[in-house]
């Protein structure tokens, strides 16, 4: 089973990875999680990762989780690039999957 995608939207600019403001600016990423068994049940974890960071947790509902936040920091003078992890862990009947995004964030 494969983490469908994750996708990073943010308040002002809705395309996949797009740009945003350092402490200031709420990020929403996406993670859609599919399987060719099945559709995901409901209230199933998926975990938000910057790099080993853990961020926050989504629920899925209709085999999508979503979490927002707006603690992503850019350096002092320049943009950082964050790489966002979405983790499903799975249950009984899904194994687990992952998938990742680049979120650049402006200082």
């Amino acid at each position: 089973m494969n983490l469908g995608s994750v996708a990073a939207t943010s308040k002002d600019n809705a395309s996949k990875g797009a740009p945003s403001i350092g402490g200031r600016q709420p990020v929403t990423f996406t993670a859609t999680v599919t399987s060719t068994f099945g559709p995901i049940p409901d209230g199933e974890l998926v975990t938000f990762f910057d790099k080993t960071t853990n961020l926050g947790t989504g629920t899925t509902v209709s085999g999508a989780a979503t979490f927002t936040t707006s603690a992503l920091l850019a350096n002092k003078r320049f943009p950082k690039t964050h790489v966002i992890k979405g983790v499903y862990e799975g249950d009984g009947s899904f194994a687990t999957s992952s998938g990742t995004i680049k979120q650049v964030v402006n200082p």
